[in-house]
């Protein structure tokens, strides 16, 4: 509404000024305005677009985010930063990128027989997990 307003009065003094130069300056002023609210409303789209992303995360975790849900589940084995084999048994999984945290979860997860010494826990474990929630899973952890 308000800037409905303000284009409305800045055409009206527009058309009432004699100084084509002054005119100018506000025809500027009016398009660097617009400018800046085009560029906020962008913004806003990105950063909701953003927290949806974020929100969906969340939610395939009951309520957890993926960080939380890592700390919770699985950083007592392998490190909060995925720094440890776990039980001195496993891969150290912060060397590993997500393509291949993934094929490992998505086995454990899908054959009881996948894996080391581990893979009873690990088949446990994985097989908790939605599809998407690896694929979150997989993503942060090869960020660590």
């Amino acid at each position: 509404m308000r800037f409905i307003l303000v284009c409305f009065i800045s055409f009206f003094l527009l058309g009432c000024s004699n100084d084509s130069k002054k005119t100018d300056e506000k025809t500027q002023d009016a398009k660097t305005e617009n400018e800046v609210k085009s560029n906020e409303v962008k913004n806003t789209v990105e950063t909701s677009q953003i927290n949806e992303k974020i929100t969906k995360n969340i939610n395939i975790f009951n309520g957890k985010s993926v960080d939380e849900y890592y700390d919770f589940k699985c950083a007592s084995c392998h490190g909060r930063y995925g720094e440890k084999s776990a039980l001195k048994a496993s891969k150290i999984i912060n060397e590993l990128d997500e393509n291949q945290i993934k094929a490992d979860l998505m086995g454990y997860k899908y054959d009881i027989n996948y894996g080391g010494n581990l893979k009873a826990t690990m088949h446990r474990m994985a097989s908790e997990l939605s599809d998407d929630e690896i694929n979150a899973l997989a993503k942060f952890i090869s960020t660590l």
